[in-house]
């Protein structure tokens, strides 16, 4: 779920160029940028290529009851947009909570959504799976098909069968988040990501991040927690408190709401020099990106994971198998930053092409 000022293309593209061996870092460490991140940040910047799935041997059943577990926040609405016309194509009745990425009130709208007994639950996967365990079990045991996504559940577990835009979908965000940092620096970026430990998938980002990080010699990486339901809120103080006593951070890196008034901060605070770059990136962070408040954004797969998540229930409906790579794909996304924002369309959420005729062809549908 970050803002950044970018420097200028050509210092970026010498430095990338030469290796990124130009000064050094904390410690007096050389700056160097690892062969495979610059591999991997070209790789980023291609565009998407159409989602490809197996066809079903027969059309899925029509007229089952869907309840979507979303939340208030500009991607939930993206995965919406997506869930919408999966659902209306399959002949669904499809009703939508949205409720506040709070405990209490994610509990009771599972609490809600299982006594409708529908015939499936998409959901958000933002507690830890024992504060949902009743509502899962009881879930299961009325015959509810469960798909989850954004959390780090497993197929399988309270019942749950499928978790789409998981733990491996969420660490190339941030992985991709940290190599572009490592990049853009020249192998010399101070690194804060702003995170919340209280999510459970919110922790895979932070490791990935970290992970990222520790292949960049002449880099620093540290950790800021912040809480995603003060997203546009208190989060924007919290990074300029952060900076102001660490004022050698260079990158902030977060992911979708988190960034919410994070660009705008900065440059309020006269804090030019600190690069914002999000995953997660939603339009108006692309947008920032062309006004030159963001250094970098990262959009994914978010209409695409509607529609994977109503395909998961397809298949299962069906009586088909669900594949691993349907049940917790990577995904694909794509960066954009100063290079290459004006290739951006910045009307339209960012989706792989095709996908609404790839999943009715899939469905028979087509």
């Amino acid at each position: 779920m970050l803002a950044v000022a970018v420097c200028a293309m050509a210092s970026v593209l010498a430095a990338c160029g030469s290796g990124g061996a130009d000064g050094g870092d904390a410690d007096g460490v050389a700056a160097t940028v690892p062969a495979q991140v610059r591999t991997d940040v070209d790789a980023l910047r291609r565009d998407p290529v159409p989602i490809a799935l197996p066809k079903l041997e027969k059309s899925p059943p029509s007229g089952k009851s869907v309840i979507w577990l979303g939340c208030k926040y500009p991607e939930c609405a993206t995965v919406t947009s997506g869930i919408e016309p999966a659902a209306e194509a399959l002949g669904w009745k499809l009703t939508t909570l949205r409720p506040e990425v709070t405990p209490e009130a994610i509990l009771a709208a599972w609490t809600q959504a299982v006594a409708a007994k529908p015939d499936v639950i998409l959901a958000i996967d933002v507690l830890p799976i024992q504060a949902i365990a009743e509502q899962l079990d009881d879930a299961e045991k009325a015959g509810i098909r469960v798909i989850l996504t954004a959390g780090p559940t497993k197929p399988g577990e309270h019942g749950v069968d499928a978790s789409i835009g998981s733990v491996a979908f969420r660490k190339a965000n941030a992985t991709a988040m940290t190599e572009y940092a490592i990049a853009d620096s020249g192998g010399k970026a101070h690194i804060l990501l702003a995170f919340d430990p209280s999510i459970p998938l919110q922790l895979s980002v932070r490791d990935a991040a970290k992970e990222a990080a520790a292949t960049c010699p002449g880099c620093s990486f540290a950790e800021l927690e912040v809480q995603l339901a003060q997203a546009g809120k208190t989060i924007p103080g919290q990074v300029i408190s952060h900076i102001q006593r660490h004022p050698d951070v260079d990158y902030v890196i977060t992911t979708g709401s988190g960034a919410l008034g994070v660009a705008q901060a900065l440059k309020s605070a006269g804090l030019g020099k600190v690069h914002l770059v999000t995953s997660n990136a939603q339009l108006q962070d692309l947008a920032e990106v062309k006004k030159g408040l963001q250094a970098a954004a990262i959009p994914n797969e978010e209409i695409s994971v509607g529609w994977r998540m109503v395909d998961a229930a397809a298949r299962l409906l069906s009586g088909a198998e669900l594949p691993e790579d349907l049940a917790d794909p990577v995904g694909q996304r794509q960066l954009f930053d100063k290079a290459n924002i004006d290739e951006a369309d910045l009307e339209h959420a960012w989706d792989v092409p095709d996908s609404r005729t790839a999943f009715l062809t899939a469905w028979g549908l087509g």
